[in-house]
């Protein structure tokens, strides 16, 4: 009889890490009036994200010092070198929930594993599993959005998809999936609710390692089964990189998603004449996808740390010195876009860093664009007069560590 691994929900069954989200991740709304004013200072300015935007210190980091990466020119020379701006503390700071994550690995390690995980997410091979995993999932969505005639997008839509997709392409049990979303969800938390997290992080590594295990024995033609049995220069992958990254897969690509759905969605029903536009022209689609990401992107920032004394946008950035990377400053950098507050789907290409940039640039940035693409397009098909909610508040995109809608209320009729 083939071994059937156990998931453990939370010590605390009423625990909710979605009720948490805001309060973890910060609940600031224009983050961007702030960056602005700092912005007069300079490209780089000396303090962390969290300190400069919200007065706070994360523990673990106390006493260490920091700089805040505003220019565009800049965060991308910082992101395309971890020779000189290592993810040092980025890893000491994710190992504690995820372990030896893709994200924070540094080269040569980063570069042989990034190797197996990139192979598996090439464009041809994430259009594969357009039929068998994404579109049956937005399409019974849905179909259960039009029995109501209206909506709650984030709640009923964005944040449901992307997860189901995930289940799908891991082929979970049935009945684990809603303890194994909370788990996800809940390795992202942070400040005071960062137990929880530790807890999550421990109990979706020890399922993970049962499960990895019991695909191995068994492989079948599902995700875990591929990175099981995958191999780097002849040897199997070793387990530790695999539970990292199931652990980070389960939360970045559900979470990162839901994120960006929901603000897109804000975005094309804010701005006047762009929903028509778009269902007229599904060539916009994609542009639309990408000004989404650059406009307001699910990522607020990341860390790097200097390995040697250096300079950056004139400032002096003594070795040792933790650089927060802020996605969203470079994002609405006046001297890289032009009118950079504005949602323009017409806009110049010109690479953001919604997915971030260089060697880490995000593995699964063709899953990701290929879902929203699928969710965009099932929504204009099935609901051409979708339209704001009169009855209810607009959506406000919120965040610093994370940025997002929670609510997005329309009308389907």
């Amino acid at each position: 009889m083939k071994h059937q691994p156990v998931i453990q929900g939370f010590d605390d069954v009423d625990f909710d890490p979605f009720a948490f989200f805001a309060a973890s991740f910060g609940e600031i709304r224009d983050v961007y009036s702030l960056y602005d004013r700092l912005r007069q200072q300079g490209t780089v300015v000396e303090g962390s994200v969290l300190d400069l935007l919200c007065g706070v210190t994360e523990p673990q980091l106390e006493g260490l010092r920091q700089f805040t990466v505003l220019g565009y020119e800049e965060a991308m020379a910082v992101n395309r070198d971890p020779a000189l701006f290592s993810n040092a503390t980025l890893n000491d700071y994710l190992s504690i929930t995820f372990g030896p994550t893709l994200t924070a690995l540094d080269p040569p390690v980063h570069t042989e594993v990034r190797r197996v995980f990139q192979r598996i997410f090439l464009p041809a091979q994430v259009a594969k599993w357009s039929e068998t995993f994404i579109d049956p999932v937005i399409d019974r969505l849905v179909t259960d959005l039009a029995t109501a005639g209206k909506a709650e997008l984030v709640e009923d839509f964005a944040k449901k998809y992307p997860f189901q997709i995930i289940y799908r392409q891991l082929a979970l049990p049935e009945q684990d999936i809603e303890t194994f979303h909370k788990l996800a969800v809940a390795q992202g938390l942070m400040g005071e609710y960062r137990h929880h997290a530790v807890e999550a992080s421990q109990k979706l590594g020890a399922f993970l390692t049962d499960i990895v295990a019991e695909r191995r024995r068994n492989p079948g033609a599902d995700l875990i089964s591929t990175l099981a049995t995958s191999e780097v220069d002849g040897a199997r992958l070793e387990d530790q990189f695999i539970i990292a990254f199931l652990r980070q897969l389960t939360l970045a690509a559900g979470d990162t998603t839901f994120r960006a759905t929901g603000t897109l969605f804000a975005g094309l029903l804010s701005t006047p004449g762009l929903l028509d536009e778009v269902r007229n022209d599904r060539s916009l689609v994609a542009p639309l996808i990408e000004e989404t990401l650059r406009w307001d992107g699910p990522s607020g920032y990341t860390l790097r740390t200097a390995t040697r004394d250096t300079e950056l946008g004139g400032v002096a950035i003594p070795a040792g010195s933790v650089v927060n990377v802020s996605f969203s400053a470079a994002n609405r950098d006046p001297n890289a876009f032009a009118n950079p507050n504005a949602f323009d789907v017409h806009r110049p290409k010109k690479p953001h860093m919604g997915f971030n940039t260089g060697p880490h640039m995000c593995v699964g940035q063709h899953l990701a664009r290929l879902e929203m693409s699928r969710a965009v397009n099932a929504m204009l098909d099935r609901f051409p007069n979708m339209r704001f909610d009169p009855a209810q508040p607009r959506p406000h995109i919120e965040g610093v560590v994370f940025r997002t809608p929670y609510n997005v209320h329309v009308l389907l009729d």
